[in-house]
């Protein structure tokens, strides 16, 4: 499966036979807000929605950190939720991701990139049951992400079939398909950087009581297909 990576954190802390066999899809999460709040200082004191123990609910607390100001959280079961509860003026931003940050545009503006601070970091990796994935089938993991490290490759050419894939399906303006692409980067493999960004979030979400325990890399990553 490709999952946000808070979402493997959760899953081995309740001793569930999961692990990250490469990183995917990197950076994409944004938080975005109303008109009226102009810059990322204008959050202070202002309710966000946010998907509860979700990537982007630690990369907020991150920023907030950074920035030493303090908001009000909302939490929503869905984004379609935190989108109405955005455009009802429910709250006064959220945290999203592409391409429905560019889909709410220009009605909503985004005031910061998590990428801004975290280049490159990890978004959604590629997760396997090693319950079911053992080490008699490593080989198959192997022909997975190759297959998808050479089909990731072809991302970074904006050729014009993949924009018309990403048109169709998610029902966007060329526009919105390259500013998509602009905020999103596909990158296999599970390097060092990569690993400590996650480390990092998992602190914070240990901190926020999201975890019940400080959880080695050996029970996250599985490295079997290099």
């Amino acid at each position: 499966g490709i999952m946000p990576f808070t979402y493997v954190y959760n899953a081995v802390d309740k001793n569930y036979p999961l692990r990250t066999v490469s990183f995917l899809e990197r950076e994409t999460d944004c938080v975005i807000a109303s008109p009226a709040i102009t810059d990322p200082d204008g959050l202070n004191g202002k309710k966000i929605g946010l998907l509860r123990a979700s990537s982007l609910d630690v990369l907020l607390t991150d920023q907030l950190q950074r920035h030493s100001f303090a908001v009000s959280r909302k939490y929503f079961r869905t984004p379609n939720e935190m989108i109405a509860a955005l455009r009802h003026g429910d709250v006064d931003a959220i945290t999203l991701y592409v391409p429905l940050a560019q889909k709410l545009e220009p009605d909503f503006k985004v005031l910061h990139w998590f990428g801004t601070d975290h280049p490159r970091h990890p978004c959604c990796n590629i997760v396997v049951n090693t319950a079911l994935m053992d080490l008699n089938k490593t080989s198959l993991i192997r022909e997975i992400c190759n297959a998808l490290e050479r089909s990731v490759a072809s991302i970074g050419g904006r050729d014009r079939d993949l924009l018309a894939f990403m048109m169709r399906r998610y029902g966007l303006t060329e526009t919105q398909a390259l500013q998509s692409l602009e905020h999103t980067h596909f990158i296999m493999g599970l390097d060092d950087e990569g690993k400590h960004f996650e480390a990092q979030m998992a602190k914070l979400m240990a901190d926020s009581g999201y975890l019940s325990q400080q959880i080695s890399p050996n029970k996250i990553y599985w490295e079997p297909w290099e």
